[in-house]
């Protein structure tokens, strides 16, 4: 199973709708979540279709800004299980249905103000589930200074080294270029 995590920063583009395409069919991934997608339900149905996943689960862009969108195969035995602006969360299904394993699929508010309560709600969430989970999206958090290039230095709290400390978590790294 070939999980994508997509900071796609809108699709409004035909150039980046373009490279989407080309990146999803070139590496037959089973399941794709995009934040930050700045579109409407209709323009992400029509995108998801158009890349042959029937299965989605879209949050609205308010305004220009915002927006997520998880896309999965047929072949994916997902469930939704609650969702909002910066969160899609569902469990990884059995044969028969019961649930094996849960995600949190996230687009981490990027102020200041609105972080604490973010970490808390996920706290909250990952505090109930009695199964294996893994968290991705855009965190807008780093775990330590080497991690970030350029701007101001970070001298406020680590919320997601706290998150992974407080829920025995375990950062799994990435694949990609640094500092994307």
């Amino acid at each position: 199973m070939k999980f994508l995590s997509w900071n796609c920063r809108g699709l409004g583009h035909p150039r980046v709708i373009n490279v989407f395409k080309s990146l999803v069919r070139k590496s037959n991934l089973s399941c794709v979540f995009l934040c930050e997608t700045k579109g409407g339900r209709d323009r992400l149905e029509k995108v998801c279709r158009s890349l042959g996943y029937h299965n989605m689960e879209i949050i609205e862009a308010k305004g220009n800004a915002g927006g997520l969108c998880l896309m999965w195969s047929d072949d994916v035995n997902l469930k939704i299980e609650r969702s909002n602006e910066r969160v899609i969360c569902g469990d990884m299904l059995d044969d028969v249905g019961n649930p094996t394993w849960s995600f949190l699929a996230c687009h981490s508010p990027p102020y200041i103000g609105e972080k604490k309560n973010f970490w808390s709600q996920l706290i909250g969430i990952v505090n109930d589930l009695n199964r294996p989970w893994i968290l991705f999206g855009d965190l807008n958090e780093i775990i330590d200074e080497s991690e970030k290039f350029g701007g101001c230095h970070i001298w406020r709290i680590k919320l997601l080294k706290d998150f992974i400390h407080e829920m025995d978590g375990l950062d799994l790294g990435f694949i990609g270029g640094h500092f994307t």
